[in-house]
């Protein structure tokens, strides 16, 4: 990876400035929000920044500020929280074909953490469904899944992925990233519409180490998904198994690095006896070799 690309998988300055608005605290997200005011247009944000929109209505309208552009920011919130619901009433259509095809599946990503950790489909932009799905059952679904009126779009191996005109996207994966010798069946919880989901820790493991944080696009959506998680999922967060996970995938240096933008950008709650012990992990030789490629 090029250092022209690798600079563009970092937030900017002032993208800095607008996560720090949204996640500091009073007096620091104030000051924040002062700084980056004079600079910020709604009609040219940088890419990847839209996803924290709503986040930033939730803040503006808490400090009754800058009316004209809370309102704004409110219709954003309006119009994503409709698309979000209109995904969950999609999810649910998938997951009953699931069952007729006799396909267990899991939810993952977007409205896995819809559900269970942001809790309000106003508050991230969702526009995918990722499942994951055991291989032999996969192509029955997504042969029911096309009938249902989607249609197949280029895949792999690792997904099958299915569009449809207005969204949203339909992903069915075989594993998830970072792969591990580890079986994420073996470690769920259970949705409130009764389909199962991912644990809180493999998804956590998926939003900090995985494939999308390659994407400038995902360059802060993915501080405020690990955030939302871990405020609403902590204490279900299985913190040993995480750094097994992590040292098993390879993941380890990438698990660390999130971290620390963690804990500089949002102060998210991760235990400290975490932090220090993957400040102190010796990744494996392969790893260190591999992660500047992967930077």
């Amino acid at each position: 990876m090029s250092f022209g690309r690798a600079a563009r998988l970092r937030p900017s300055p002032q993208q800095q400035l607008l996560v720090r608005a949204v996640f500091g605290p009073e007096a620091r997200a104030r000051e924040a929000w002062d700084t980056l005011r004079p600079s910020f247009d709604l009609d040219h944000l940088e890419e990847g920044s839209y996803g924290l929109m709503p986040l930033l209505e939730r803040r503006l309208s808490a400090w009754e500020t800058d009316e004209a552009l809370t309102l704004r920011l409110r219709g954003i919130y309006r119009h994503t929280w409709y698309r979000g619901n209109v995904l969950l009433e999609r999810l649910n259509e998938v997951v009953a074909l699931a069952a007729e095809q006799d396909a267990d599946v899991l939810v993952a990503g977007e409205p896995r953490l819809l559900l269970r950790s942001y809790r309000d489909a106003g508050l991230r932009p969702a526009t995918r469904i990722d499942l994951l799905v055991e291989a032999e059952p996969r192509d029955r679904l997504a042969a029911a899944v096309e009938l249902a009126g989607w249609s197949r779009a280029p895949s792999s191996e690792r997904a099958v992925w299915l569009e449809r005109p207005g969204g949203p996207t339909v992903a069915l994966h075989r594993w998830l990233a970072p792969q591990s010798s580890d079986d994420p069946w073996r470690h769920t919880v259970t949705l409130e519409t009764g389909a199962r989901a991912t644990s809180p820790t493999d998804e956590l493991l998926r939003i900090c180490a995985g494939e999308e944080r390659r994407f400038p696009w995902h360059r802060v959506q993915w501080l405020a998904d690990a955030d939302a998680l871990i405020r609403a999922e902590g204490r279900e967060v299985e913190w040993d198994r995480l750094l097994v996970v992590a040292t098993a995938s390879a993941a380890t240096l990438r698990l660390r690095d999130a971290f620390r933008d963690l804990r500089n950008q949002t102060n998210a709650p991760i235990p400290t006896d975490t932090h220090a012990r993957l400040e102190w992990a010796r990744p494996s030789m392969r790893e260190r070799l591999l992660y500047p490629l992967g930077r």
